[in-house]
C-alpha cells in the first residue's frame, strides 16, 4: 500500500463535510478500516477504498427517501 491509500481524519471529516469528531466516532465503532500505525500521537491512518466504499453505502441507504416519500402520496 502507498500512502496515497490512506487519510487523516481530516481529510475525511473535509471530505465528507462532517466535523472529526463524527469521523472518530464511526471508526471506533470499527464502520470502515483505520489503524494506528505510529501510537496515540501519529493519529490514525484510515484506508481510503475502506472508507470510500462505507460513505457510498451510507449515501445511497438515504438518497432516495424524498422519491419513496412522494410516490407513497401519490398513491
Amino acid at each position: 500500500m502507498t500512502a496515497t491509500d490512506f487519510m487523516t481524519v481530516k481529510e475525511a471529516a473535509a471530505q465528507i463535510r462532517a466535523c472529526e469528531r463524527t469521523v472518530l466516532s464511526c471508526l471506533r465503532r470499527g464502520e470502515f478500516l483505520a489503524s494506528l500505525p505510529r501510537g496515540r500521537r501519529g493519529g490514525w491512518l484510515i484506508v481510503r477504498e475502506s472508507f470510500e466504499r462505507w460513505w457510498s453505502a451510507r449515501m445511497g441507504a438515504t438518497s432516495n427517501r424524498s422519491a419513496a416519500t412522494l410516490s407513497k402520496k401519490q398513491k
